[in-house]
């Protein structure tokens, strides 16, 4: 693990694991907040939908995007984007449709920050530790599946959605902060 020894490639790492555990703690929040208001379970598949919809919808144009801009500002300008859109769900937890909406918006963001992520990698490590870079960083998105939404089970026993999705502002704030620092 000699790229966790390198500053760059840790600040690089610790932004990504960040994010995807505030990935993990909104998909948690947002599947309590449509089960517990509107108890119908069609709205839990839309959420689904949303979440995921846009990488389905627009992930051959957000690879490309990827490939043409600047990858450190696509993963700044989406964390930020995404950190915008959490504090708007904040002000949204009891509107189902409006929630909805700003989940496919995240969903725009994440369609965004993947394929830019993944592309970094390469220009980030080089040729002779991509296969070591990419071990990492699927390890971290499969922890940050189960880590993320465990997490978020355990806040809401301690606390309300809205103070769980202040944490989760705070995740893309501290994610852009590590990307924008030394991994460019």
């Amino acid at each position: 693990m000699t790229l966790l020894k390198q500053r760059s490639s840790l600040c690089f790492f610790l932004a990504q694991f960040i994010s995807r555990f505030g990935d993990g703690i909104t998909t948690t929040i947002i599947l309590y907040l449509i089960g517990t208001t509107s108890k119908d379970p069609f709205f839990i598949g839309l959420v689904l939908f949303a979440q995921y919809g846009p990488m389905l919808l627009f992930g051959f144009f957000t690879g490309t995007m990827a490939d043409r801009f600047p990858k450190h500002i696509l993963m700044i300008g989406t964390d930020l984007y995404r950190a915008f859109v959490i504090i708007a769900m904040i002000f949204s937890t009891h509107v189902i449709w409006l929630l909805i909406m700003l989940v496919f918006l995240s969903g725009i963001g994440n369609a965004i920050s993947y394929p830019a992520r993944s592309s970094f990698i390469p220009h980030l490590v080089g040729e002779q530790q991509i296969t070591e870079a990419l071990s990492i960083s699927q390890g971290i998105n499969s922890i940050m599946q189960i880590a993320g939404p465990g997490a978020a089970g355990i806040l809401l026993v301690l606390t309300s959605p809205s103070n769980i999705l202040i944490i989760d502002v705070v995740t893309f704030l501290v994610s852009a902060l590590l990307t924008g620092g030394p991994s460019k």
